[in-house]
């Protein structure tokens, strides 16, 4: 029998939070969420989702997070190799080096950094992507990816070593000191770039003390395994000759571009003090050359197969049958005239993809 004093049945105290929390509007969509700082991991304030129902509310752990809305995780600098690791958000702990998508609302998880122009390659599909950002000051590359030395020779005057006073992203580069002897240079060398198909995209950052002169001098230099013979190594190399950028067989000395009044003109030469992006293109079945510089693609140092007057027609005369096979990539300065310089090296990528400038 109902008791007069309490006219309603009694309602479990379960059941009545659940009635106050359906008679607020509450479905799980729309309760608060705690927006996390996407580069200290720190709770920030509150936001609503942006996803309606569910408890996931779009984005995928890779990227801005399980709960989808916000400006998500991820870090803004790119997909250096260290990857968004103190990232928020995420159950994955932010954005991941692949970037994180923009399905669950709001900005979208991942980097802002994009593949650059004419590229669609990410640091995670690379095959060698390093910022040196976990390296230590003062120190030697790591080991692991990184040998110290020369092609031929290395005497060990010169250095290699990582640098916090200047990057071209995050706080770390690569700075190299010359020795003023014959076999002082310096270069940081990988081998990867062996392990890749035919055809071959590099791409690294450059920042040179002073800038390029009449001087022949070199800051990058890969290994032909078709044109060495033993421990003697033949190079096709990248430097400065007559103040502009140009590439160098080491076998025959030929030079892209010719080093006429034309040819000179239609390469150009590397500010000083300044970060430049430098990428280029092998195919080494066909024995073919491009050269992008901060995006644009000079035409002095592009190599197509065809001769043209000032170009490449030298580089193809004197070795029409010229097919290399690169076991290597070393960045840093050889100087064949005793010119010193300094030199730093940032964000070095390879793939079998135009890279692009914008992936750090």
């Amino acid at each position: 029998m109902m008791n007069p004093l309490h006219p309603w049945p009694r309602i479990p105290v379960n059941l009545a939070v659940l009635l106050l929390l359906a008679s607020c509007g509450g479905g799980s969509g729309n309760q608060p969420s705690w927006n996390t700082d996407a580069v200290s991991g720190t709770t920030i304030g509150s936001t609503e989702t942006s996803g309606g129902g569910g408890s996931t509310g779009g984005g995928d752990s890779s990227g801005g997070g399980t709960s989808g809305g916000g400006t998500g995780g991820g870090d803004t600098s790119g997909g250096s190799t260290d990857g968004g690791s103190s990232g928020g958000g995420g159950s994955s702990g932010g954005g991941d080096t692949s970037g994180g998508g923009t399905s669950g609302g709001g900005a979208g998880g991942g980097d802002t950094s994009g593949g650059g122009t004419g590229a669609t390659a990410s640091c995670s599909t690379l095959a060698l992507c390093d910022g040196f950002e976990f390296d230590t000051a003062d120190s030697a590359p790591d080991a692991a990816r990184w040998s110290v030395g020369g092609p031929n020779c290395f005497s060990g005057s010169g250095h290699a070593v990582i640098d916090a006073t200047q990057a071209h992203s995050g706080t770390h580069s690569v700075r190299i000191d010359p020795g003023s002897d014959y076999c002082g240079h310096a270069f940081i060398q990988n081998a990867t770039i062996s392990l890749l198909g035919n055809v071959r995209y590099g791409r690294f950052y450059i920042r040179l003390a002073s800038a390029l002169n009449d001087a022949h001098v070199t800051f990058l230099s890969m290994r032909d395994a078709n044109d060495s013979n033993g421990s003697q190594s033949q190079e096709l190399r990248m430097g400065g000759q007559s103040g502009i950028l140009m590439w160098n067989r080491s076998k025959d000395d030929a030079t892209l571009p010719s080093l006429s009044p034309t040819g000179i003109s239609l390469s150009q030469a590397l500010k000083p003090q300044t970060w430049t992006c430098v990428e280029f293109r092998i195919d080494q079945s066909a024995g073919t050359i491009q050269t992008w510089v901060d995006g644009v693609a000079p035409a002095g140092l592009q190599e197509d197969g065809t001769a043209t007057n000032d170009v490449d027609q030298s580089w193809i005369t004197q070795s029409p049958s010229w097919r290399p096979a690169l076991s290597d990539l070393k960045l840093g300065w050889e100087a064949y005239g005793g010119t010193t310089n300094t030199v730093w090296i940032d964000d070095v990528a390879l793939g079998s993809e135009r890279i692009g400038c914008t992936v750090q």
